[in-house]
């Protein structure tokens, strides 16, 4: 028998006995993520980030059900935007067993106009439903300013750090203090959770709460102290979450690029050629597109505004200092810029041109960006090589301009 006809025989054998071995035991409530360290650290503020799936989200609410049933304590359940938190979602937050377990058999809960009631399915209950918390998202906080949340102690944003490609709030913690100040008002004994997965290490939160997560371990918990508005020093406990391995065992049977998803380490995208710091928000405005008819493509020049934080010690206490630029970045797109458009095809909309030169006259008019000479200060930015070779060669095919004019 050749090596050959024994390799394959041995693969054979090999995903046989993979297809006939015994499922993975089923996950117990010990194999998911409890609040035990980050709560022994009795801080008010808490930090919670890392795999997803682990059971992050289900302990905060947990606790938050326990501290209604145990004080009466309601809460507030806290996204980004106002279509997280719309009725199909929330009313599968809060797990039915849970409910029943900490509130009784026949208990369950329903989301209705923003808040989450608690009733009895007997049907000869005379338990009149009662409100335990409610849902509001960051983006609606002016809607919110002046709604009372009666003997609210425990406060839960959720997905604090953003999902790839999602946009951020103008302003997000502003929004995040306003919502604070509005469900709190004047309370003392409260828990306020942020909780999210290791997406990204660019968060506002992190800044502000003087966290620096590049010298943050995965699996530790520990404190932090920063000052409030009043000068006073308040403390935040932070907990990067271990990785659990019974459940990045599961996850990698079905992800293949997501380091986050499996062992909670960090997410990290890669951005080519386009300049950024740790802790960076970046806002990009589309100003201009050029067409590639040869290649069907569209080339989309934008304006990126980038905004973050350094922490400076300052008599020991860490402080947060604002840093902000502007810079043209390069980037395919799928759409054509409603403002200014070059293309090849003649047509009578007063937006798109067919004279490369007299476009960007008009964007150094419109809007004061001379694309021409941040071309040649080196200010403009290409998302990767392929892009920037899209430009060039489409830039060029309006002969409209010459060649020395990009030297």
């Amino acid at each position: 028998m050749s090596e050959e006809v024994k390799k394959k025989r041995g693969r054979k054998k090999k995903a046989l006995a993979e297809t006939n071995k015994a499922p993975p035991a089923p996950l117990t409530d010990a194999d998911y993520y409890h609040l035990d360290k980050i709560l022994g650290l009795n801080t008010k503020f808490n930090i919670i980030w890392g795999q997803r799936s682990n059971g992050k989200t289900y302990a905060v609410t947990k606790y938050a059900l326990e501290r209604f049933r145990d004080k009466g304590h309601t809460f507030v359940y806290v996204r980004r935007w106002r279509d997280d938190v719309k009725v199909s979602d929330m009313d599968k937050l809060l797990d039915g067993d849970v409910i029943r377990e900490i509130f009784g058999e026949t208990m369950a809960v329903k989301y209705w106009r923003g808040a989450f009631k608690l009733y009895d399915t007997s049907e000869d209950s005379d338990f009149d439903p009662i409100i335990i918390g409610w849902a509001i998202s960051l983006n609606n906080v002016h809607h919110t300013k002046s709604q009372r949340f009666p003997n609210c102690k425990t406060i839960i944003l959720d997905e604090f750090l953003p999902r790839d490609g999602e946009r951020v709030i103008k302003d997000e913690f502003d929004a995040w203090e306003q919502t604070l100040s509005t469900v709190l008002r004047t309370s003392n004994d409260y828990k306020v959770f942020l909780v999210g997965n290791s997406i990204t290490r660019y968060s506002p939160y992190f800044t502000a709460y003087g966290i620096d997560v590049n010298k943050v371990e995965q699996g530790s918990v520990f404190s932090v102290k920063v000052l409030n508005a009043k000068q006073e020093p308040i403390t935040v406990g932070v907990e990067w979450v271990k990785t659990n391995e019974k459940i990045a065992e599961r996850t990698a049977d079905y992800i293949v690029g997501s380091k986050m998803a499996v062992s909670g380490e960090w997410d990290i995208k890669n951005v080519a050629n386009i300049p950024h710091c740790e802790g960076e928000i970046a806002k990009e405005q589309k100003l201009c597109t050029f067409y590639d008819d040869k290649q069907c493509v569209i080339v989309g020049i934008f304006v990126r505004k980038s905004v973050w934080t350094t922490l400076e010690n300052v008599y020991g206490i860490l402080t947060p200092k604002k840093h902000h630029r502007e810079f043209l970045v390069i980037r395919q797109t799928d759409k054509a810029s409603s403002y200014y458009h070059l293309t090849l095809v003649k047509d009578l909309k007063y937006t798109t041109y067919t004279d490369c030169k007299l476009m960007l006259e008009s964007i150094k008019d419109g809007t004061g960006i001379d694309i021409i000479n941040e071309l040649k200060m080196g200010r403009v930015f290409s998302s990767d090589m392929y892009v920037a070779d899209f430009f060039y060669h489409t830039y060029l095919a309006y002969d409209k301009v010459g060649i020395r004019e990009l030297i």
